[in-house]
């Protein structure tokens, strides 16, 4: 009789490890996917506001002269030279505008960078996010 219960409880338990790892390995893997995408997130983040940053760096230090000068897209990240994440960056705009001369100069750098995130495993529910980041800075001598 003894044989008989345990071949059958033996013909029970066939397949239950690939039943465990089905659940669990499946739960494993989102949650892993979920962790490397708040981790892109994340890294995004960081670099538009560190691209923002050095665009209004660029607007202060390298750029001169008189009036109003704009750089956008490419443009501002060849001069900037820090891509990055942003790619070819469509929405990236650096305003420079100098008035006076002399003791009475005035200058404002204007920097707005807007992009748009996506997330590869819609873990959290949210879609498509876009980071919008400016800096704005003024000084006169």
């Amino acid at each position: 009789m003894s044989n008989c219960a345990s071949a059958r409880a033996r013909r029970f338990r066939r397949g239950s490890a690939g039943l465990e790892f089905a659940i669990v390995g499946g739960l494993f893997f989102v949650m892993l996917l979920a962790a490397v995408d708040l981790g892109r997130y994340y890294l995004t983040l960081h670099s538009i506001r560190t691209f923002a940053a050095e665009a209004s760096r660029h607007g202060t230090v390298v750029m001169t002269g008189a009036g109003t000068q704009t750089l956008s897209g490419a443009d501002l990240v060849a001069a900037v030279g820090r891509a990055g994440i942003l790619g070819g960056a469509p929405g990236v705009t650096l305003t420079r505008t100098q008035t006076g001369a002399g003791s009475g100069t005035s200058i404002r750098v204007q920097v707005s960078v807007d992009h748009p995130f996506t997330w590869v495993i819609n873990v959290f529910g949210v879609g498509t996010t876009r980071f919008r980041e400016s800096t704005d800075i003024t000084f006169q001598w």
